[in-house]
C-alpha cells in the first residue's frame, strides 16, 4: 500500500496501451517520465474515450482506432454472474483475447513500487449500442413515449446487480491497491433541458416513484409536452412568453417532474454508496474513490443536487474532472445548448454569464475566448471548490487533462501541463491523475507531468 504521506500521481491507463505496447513499456512511461505513484487501470467500459487509441497519433503505441465494442477487460467467472440476463460482455477480439488488465500489471507495478487501481465508469453514454452483449436490451430505459431507450435504467435490479456483481468478481479474485467509481449521469430534468430523449418510465422506476408518492404517468405526460417543444413540434419562437416560461408552467402544472428528478438522483447516487459499502465489505483496508464529473463544477443544478456531504461517508478520496483545456469549450458548448432551450431570447455569451455566476465562477476568460481553453487556475478552484463542499478531510485527487484529444480542445503543452499540476497543489489536492488516458498522451506533456511533480515534491508537496 502507498505510503500515506506521499503525494499521490496516478497515471490512467487504457487496456489498449497494454495490448499494443506491452506492460513494461507503459509502466516505465508513467513512473520514469511522469513520476507516478499508481496506475488507474480501466477494468470495464464501454466508452471509446477509457478504452480506444486517438484517432490523431500521439507518438507511441499503433496508430488509428480499432473499434472495439468494449466490456470487461479482466477475466470473469460465470458463478459471480449467475441468474442475471446479461453474459458475453467480456471484451473480445483478437486484441484483447486473453488480456486480464489486472492480472497483467499486477506483477510489474509491485516490482516498481506502483501501486495499481482498478477504474469503472457510469458514465452518460455508453459509448455505443451494446447489441454484441447478450440480454443487455432487457437492462435498458423506457422513455415517455413507452419506447425503449438507450440507457441502462439504475432503477433496473438486474443492472444494478451485474455492477455489484462485476466489483465482487474482481476483489475476490485479483489482488490490487485500491479501486475508483466514475459518476458521470445525470438525471430527466438535465436530459430534457438539453433536449435528450428522457428517461426512465420503466416497471421498476414506477415502483420507485410509487414509493415517493409519485404519480409516474402524468411526469410521462410533462416530458412529452416538453420535448415536444424542445425538437420543434411546438415553435416556442412564436409564443409571447418564450419556452423558459412555458417550463416554469410545466413545472408548476407538473410537480411531480422536480419530485422524480429528486428520486432518479437519489437512485443513481445510491448504485455509488452500494459499490462502496460492498468493496469496503470485500476488502476495509482497499481504499475505494470516487470520480466526480466535469459538469458538477459548471451546471448549477447538478452541483444543488449532488451532496457532497455524502461523499465523506461514501468514499475515501475524490478525483474531480479538471481538465482545464477542454473545459472551456465544454462551457461554451452547455451554455448554447441552453440558449437554444431553457434560456431562448438569451445569446449562447448571456448564458454562459449566468452560468458561471451561478457556479462562483470568476473566470479571467470570457465567452469568446474560452474555446481556446480555460487557465490553470481553473484547477485550483475546482480543488478549493471541493474541499469546502467537504464535511471533513477527504483526500482530493484532482484529474488533469493531458492531451484531450476532443473536438474543440487546443492542443496541449507542457507548459499547460506543469501549470495544471502547480495549480493542484496550491488548490490543496493531495494529488493528481494524469487523465484521461495514457493512448491520448504525448511524451513531452508525459515529462511535464513529472518535471512539475518532482519540483512540487522538492517543495514539500
Amino acid at each position: 500500500m502507498q505510503d500515506q504521506g506521499k503525494w499521490f500521481v496516478g497515471m490512467q491507463i487504457n487496456p489498449v496501451s497494454l495490448a499494443d505496447e506491452g506492460v513494461d513499456v507503459v509502466l516505465d512511461a508513467a513512473q520514469e517520465k511522469a513520476a507516478a505513484t499508481a496506475a488507474v487501470v480501466t477494468v470495464h467500459t464501454f466508452n471509446p474515450e477509457l478504452m480506444e487509441r486517438p484517432a490523431e497519433y500521439s507518438g507511441h503505441g499503433v496508430r488509428g482506432p480499432h473499434g472495439n465494442s468494449g466490456g470487461t477487460f479482466v477475466t470473469t467467472h460465470d458463478e459471480y454472474y449467475r441468474g442475471l440476463p446479461v453474459s458475453g460482455f467480456r471484451a473480445s477480439g483478437s486484441l484483447f483475447d486473453g488480456l486480464d488488465v489486472l492480472d497483467a500489471v499486477g506483477p510489474g507495478a509491485r516490482s516498481r513500487g506502483l501501486d495499481l487501481y482498478g477504474y469503472m465508469l457510469e458514465t452518460t453514454s455508453t459509448g455505443g449500442t451494446q447489441t454484441h452483449v447478450p440480454g443487455f436490451s432487457r437492462l435498458l430505459e423506457i422513455d415517455p413515449w413507452g419506447r425503449v431507450g438507450q440507457l441502462p435504467c439504475v432503477n433496473n435490479p438486474d443492472y444494478r446487480l451485474w455492477k455489484r456483481s462485476l466489483l465482487t468478481d474482481f476483489y475476490a479474485t485479483h489482488d490490487f491497491d485500491g479501486f475508483a467509481w466514475g459518476v458521470e449521469r445525470w438525471g430527466p430534468l438535465h436530459r430534457a433541458l438539453m433536449g435528450e430523449s428522457v428517461g426512465c418510465f420503466c416497471p421498476y422506476c414506477k415502483e420507485v416513484a410509487a414509493a415517493d408518492g409519485i404519480d409516474l404517468d402524468r411526469t410521462a405526460t410533462a416530458y412529452r409536452a416538453v420535448l415536444e417543444t424542445m425538437w420543434g413540434q411546438v415553435d416556442s419562437s412564436t409564443e409571447r412568453d418564450g419556452f423558459a416560461l412555458r417550463m416554469i408552467d410545466g413545472l408548476l402544472q407538473y410537480p411531480e417532474v422536480l419530485a422524480w428528478e429528486r428520486s432518479w438522483t437519489r437512485a443513481y447516487l445510491g448504485l455509488h454508496r452500494e459499490m462502496y459499502g460492498l468493496a469496503k465489505w470485500l476488502a476495509p483496508d482497499r481504499p475505494f474513490g470516487l470520480g466526480l464529473w466535469h459538469y458538477y463544477f459548471i451546471d448549477p443544478l447538478l452541483r444543488t443536487e449532488w451532496n457532497a456531504w455524502d461523499w465523506t461517508r461514501s468514499a475515501d478520496f475524490l478525483r474531480p474532472i479538471l481538465y482545464h483545456l477542454a473545459e472551456g469549450h465544454r462551457i461554451q458548448d452547455f451554455a448554447t445548448k441552453l440558449s437554444q432551450g431553457p434560456l431562448t431570447g438569451a445569446t449562447p455569451e448571456e448564458a454562459c454569464s449566468w452560468l458561471m455566476r451561478m457556479v462562483g465562477l470568476d473566470l479571467d476568460v470570457k465567452f469568446p475566448a474560452m474555446g481556446d481553453g480555460l487557465p490553470a487556475d481553473y484547477v485550483r478552484t475546482g480543488v478549493e471548490i471541493v474541499r469546502n463542499s467537504l464535511a471533513g478531510d477527504l483526500p482530493v485527487y484532482a484529474a488533469i487533462g493531458v492531451d484531450i484529444r476532443e473536438k474543440g480542445c487546443p492542443a496541449t503543452t507542457p507548459e499547460d501541463v506543469e501549470a495544471a499540476v502547480e495549480a493542484a497543489v496550491d488548490g490543496g489536492a493531495a494529488g493528481i491523475t494524469a487523465s484521461r488516458n495514457y493512448a491520448e498522451m504525448t511524451m513531452p506533456n508525459l515529462e511535464a507531468v513529472g518535471t512539475a511533480v518532482r519540483r512540487l515534491r522538492g517543495a514539500g508537496a
